[in-house]
């Protein structure tokens, strides 16, 4: 799927990275709204304009 994202963004212009080793609790609290229980977020990709 995240080979599928970069493909997508560098078609549209766009930036992205896959952001992992995230801490557990935090991303559990801020996702919660948006996640069922038995759901739990493994990466971040960020989708931006690339500045150079």
């Amino acid at each position: 799927m995240a080979q599928n994202i970069y493909l997508w963004a560098a078609e549209n212009g766009l930036g992205t990275v896959l952001i992992g080793g995230l801490d557990d609790q935090a991303i559990a609290a801020a996702s919660a709204p948006w996640l069922g229980p038995a759901q739990t977020v493994t990466a971040v990709m960020p989708i931006g304009i690339p500045q150079f």
